[in-house]
């Protein structure tokens, strides 16, 4: 790693995330001149454009951007609690991973976001959705599933 690179803050934030384990996005908080970087929190936005990232990755860490107490509610259910919201990703990931992709722009009202997505499912089908995300500090803190009633057009 290169004088320049540790200059601009890269460096540190690798260094950051190799020496605490933490996130390249928690890492990539400037310094503050404190003493202490600040506390990165994401927008909603960026929160749900991370959740949609992470699933399409199959990524399980897409559970850490739930609070503790967090609720997924939709599909007939109710998942309360982050270690519920885990096993129920695992079992989706596990099926075969549902592949949300976008059907327009993410919609913004404060804390609340709204997407219109296609999931594309392993079976082959394809099911029509909106989510709305429901973010507190950076952390989804309840996430609503609403399914279309008819299929989606292919």
């Amino acid at each position: 790693m290169s004088w320049t690179a540790v200059q601009t803050g890269i460096g540190i934030g690798l260094f950051a995330v190799l020496v605490t384990g933490c996130s390249m996005e928690a890492a990539s908080v400037p310094y503050n001149g404190s003493g202490r970087r600040g506390i990165q929190t994401m927008t909603p936005e960026q929160v749900a454009e991370t959740y949609f990232s992470r699933m399409r990755a199959h990524d399980m860490s897409v559970v850490d951007l739930f609070h503790e107490d967090a609720v997924l509610l939709g599909l007939g259910m109710r998942v309360s609690g982050r270690q519920a919201i885990r096993e129920f990703y695992a079992k989706a990931i596990e099926a075969g991973g549902p592949q949300p992709r976008s059907a327009g722009p993410l919609m913004t009202d404060g804390r609340r976001v709204a997407a219109e997505v296609y999931i594309d499912l392993s079976n082959g089908s394809i099911v029509h959705a909106v989510d709305i995300f429901h973010v507190e500090d950076g952390r989804i803190r309840m996430l609503n599933y609403f399914i279309a009633d008819e299929p989606a057009a292919q």
